[in-house]
């Protein structure tokens, strides 16, 4: 799939990030892993199983592939455990962003 973005300016630091991102993932898990990435639901809608069914659904799309995720809201981090996955890693995002937490889930967990 392909997402076009206008950057202009930010391209050299959306492309440094992005380029940060995949090397957390690769720290967090060197081996193949399914990456997933992007999940958010309406605030209206949280607390009423959305975002554990789309993370699931994701999840069932490579049943035996361990599973790596990045947040960098710690308020995440509870909901992502209920759902097999463990903190890994904890990086501070360069330029002095947030914490990131990298999670990893073993198949059937």
């Amino acid at each position: 799939m392909t997402v076009p973005l206008r950057l202009r300016g930010a391209y050299r630091r959306f492309r440094a990030y992005t380029e940060w991102n995949f090397a957390v993932q690769r720290r967090a898990h060197p081996g193949g892993a399914l990456f997933l990435s992007g999940l958010g639901v309406d605030p209206e809608l949280q607390g009423r199983g959305v975002g554990g069914a789309l993370l699931e659904a994701g999840l069932a799309r490579e049943p035996r592939a361990d599973a790596v995720l990045l947040t960098n809201n710690p308020r995440n981090i509870g909901f992502y455990e209920r759902h097999g996955f463990a903190v890994v890693r904890e990086e501070p995002m360069p330029g002095g962003g947030p914490p990131t937490w990298a999670m990893v889930r073993q198949p059937g967990s």
